[in-house]
């Protein structure tokens, strides 16, 4: 699977739709909560942030399942730099 789909599939899980608003209502909170920007001239770099910080919360989920999947399992990894 190529990472344009996982990334799709993560961020249209149903969990996370139970969880948090659509993904525009997420971009707007997290552009005024999180980021304090409340005006409508907002620059693309504040954008940017709110929108890799909508997309974490959504991914977050199946990193955190991962993480205990792998946990899980008795066998071996091998890692190595080249």
């Amino acid at each position: 699977m190529t990472k344009t789909l996982e990334l799709k599939k993560a961020v249209d899980s149903p969990f996370a739709n139970q969880i948090l608003g659509p993904l525009p209502d997420e971009l707007r909170r997290h552009l005024y909560y999180t980021l304090g920007h409340h005006d409508q001239h907002n620059r693309p770099s504040y954008f940017y942030r709110a929108m890799a910080m909508a997309v974490r919360d959504r991914v977050s989920e199946h990193w955190l399942t991962t993480r205990e999947r792998l946990a899980a399992t008795t066998d071996r990894r091998v890692h190595y730099l080249s």
